[in-house]
């Protein structure tokens, strides 16, 4: 069983708390809001990264909500075309919303992408998903009254939580890790699960791992940069193998000190070639690349080795169908070489409720590079999440 060692303090990066895992390595977790918030976020992120490379999303989503959550609703009454005011679309005419929310799509047309369900603006103020009621009159006051609260937390071997055996380091053990850390810092209520490259791939094997979780404590899910499986079939991962991998890993046991000198020196072939792989097409913010780098750098190479292994092997394709049709976001760059947009496609494919989104010139670091058009598209999948729960009952949304 999960326990919390009273650890807490109130900084800018949130509440620390440490979780101790099932086998007792201890886990690093942050979060931001209130305790009894009616929604928790749940941010996992990737492989050789840390709680950090949430921090510019972090900052996106906590002023959105700062901003549009002491409304009553997304557009505080106004008409669609009048919603600057909250931010959201800029003074522009819905139609004209091209540059973030319906990909150029008008709002009769963004029904493929979940959000208005195919109607018009007309239509929408009729019976169904806005309760009667003008767009901007959408009740989600019991909901957005308090904003959501934010979990990130670090996977162990990774910033600040515990070092663990090497044959623990799986996404299967991740899974578990999550589990953990719901269990104790997220005992109750509706939850949202966001992952990053491997942190997506977690969140697939938790669906496999905790089937009844879904669809009562898990009510939507982000995937960000993700895949189901192939890895080793398009982009930089045809450059693995199961063979390489293992000689590595052998490597960095036998002579840890070795390959640790080996990888300092080899940093500056290294940089250029990991900016090239996470960035993308644009100009990238230098501060945004050095604090992406330095997080790969801090990472152990015996923490970077082992997980390879299960990377190179992952296969939750058969979980997808476990998702059923909640809420889910499945957003990438189409300038991903680590793990290419086409992943993303075959996903979204597979998930009956998820809203596709392509970021046009970024990389595998989406989350980063375009940290405000991430924020935006995950307040809207909050959105979605709490429409369907109000349409699901009140068992739906508090579910334990």
């Amino acid at each position: 069983m999960s326990m919390t060692i009273a650890r807490r303090a109130a900084d800018y990066d949130g509440h620390r708390i440490t979780v101790s895992a099932d086998d007792g390595v201890p886990i690093a977790v942050r979060t931001h809001g209130a305790d009894d918030a009616p929604l928790t976020i749940v941010f996992v992120h990737g492989h050789c990264l840390r709680t950090e490379s949430w921090s510019f999303l972090r900052d996106q989503l906590l002023r959105q909500w700062g901003t549009v959550g002491e409304a009553a609703g997304r557009h505080s009454g106004m008409a669609v075309g009048e919603a600057d005011g909250a931010g959201w679309y800029s003074g522009m005419a819905v139609s004209e919303a091209d540059g973030g929310w319906h990909s150029g799509l008008t709002v009769s047309e963004a029904g493929g992408a979940g959000w208005h369900s195919g109607l018009t603006v007309s239509e929408a103020d009729g019976p169904g998903k806005y309760s009667d009621g003008a767009i901007g009159e959408i009740d989600v006051a019991d909901y957005r009254g308090t904003d959501p609260r934010m979990v990130f937390y670090d996977h162990r071997g990774h910033g600040e939580s515990g070092v663990a055996h090497p044959s623990t380091y799986t996404i299967d053990q991740l899974g578990h890790d999550l589990e953990a850390v719901l269990r104790t810092v997220v005992p109750t209520g509706p939850i949202i699960l966001v992952g990053h490259s491997m942190g997506a791939m977690v969140t697939l094997a938790y669906s496999r791992l905790f089937p009844a979780a879904i669809g009562t404590r898990v009510v939507g899910i982000g995937l960000i940069a993700g895949a189901a499986n192939g890895l080793t079939e398009v982009g930089l991962g045809r450059l693995l193998s199961r063979r390489a991998v293992n000689s590595l890993q052998t490597a960095v046991l036998r002579a840890p000190r070795l390959m640790h000198a080996s990888k300092r020196l080899s940093r500056r072939i290294f940089e250029p070639i990991a900016r090239e792989a996470n960035m993308g097409t644009k100009t990238t913010n230098r501060r945004m690349v050095a604090i992406a780098a330095a997080m790969m750098n801090d990472t152990p190479l015996l923490t970077m080795s082992s997980f390879l292994a299960s990377l190179i092997t992952f296969d939750e394709s058969a979980s997808l169908p476990r998702l059923g049709d909640i809420p889910a976001l499945v957003l990438a760059g189409s300038a991903d070489i680590v793990v290419p947009f086409t992943h993303s496609v075959v996903l979204a494919s597979q998930l009956a409720g998820s809203q596709l989104v392509r970021l046009e010139g970024a990389g595998h670091s989406v989350h980063l590079e375009r940290a405000e058009e991430v924020a935006a598209y995950i307040v809207d999948l909050v959105d979605r999440v709490i429409i369907a729960m109000r349409g699901q009952g009140p068992g739906y949304a508090t579910a334990s």
